[in-house]
């Protein structure tokens, strides 16, 4: 298969998926449609949110896109990829994180502290969130952990 038709089916099905799932997306699509345009000729981009910008991209590097720019921002960055006749490709760094908290940490104590850490510089901390018993984020938290759960994970030693 040449790279074209590959790249070609690789996104229409993302377009699919997409608009699958986006409400507003599968009405345009609708109304593009039966006015004879179609849904391609409006896209101008593609965005893809990862973890590592290079990797993901490698797929669409294969396919004929080559690296245009980086854009970068104060706590942000994401690198732009083009080919000609093609919607531009936009992907952005997206930040991992996945913590698992005792309930206790949260039903208890009168100041909770969130620092949000920059992939780029992960010594230091871009900004620090305080959260009192008062705050509604706090205040959801205690009322969700104030009823037991279906089903009880434990950790055994």
């Amino acid at each position: 298969m040449d790279m074209n038709r590959e790249l070609d089916g690789l996104i229409e099905r993302m377009v699919t998926e997409y608009v699958a799932r986006n409400r507003a997306a599968k009405i345009l699509r609708g109304l593009l449609d039966d006015a004879g345009v179609g849904f391609f000729p409006v896209v101008d981009h593609l965005t893809l949110r990862t973890l590592d910008i290079d990797r993901r991209a490698e797929q669409f590097v294969a396919l004929g896109y080559a690296f245009d720019e980086t854009l970068q921002y104060d706590d942000w960055y994401a690198k732009v990829y083009r080919k000609v006749g093609y919607p531009a490709l936009f992907v952005d760094q997206a930040y991992g994180g996945s913590y698992v908290y005792s309930p206790e940490e949260f039903t208890t104590g009168n100041e909770f502290r969130m620092q949000i850490i920059d992939a780029r510089d992960p010594k230091s901390i871009h900004k620090e969130m305080v959260f009192t018993p008062d705050s509604k984020l706090i205040q959801q938290l205690r009322a969700d952990f104030s009823v037991a759960p279906g089903v009880l994970i434990t950790q055994t030693p």
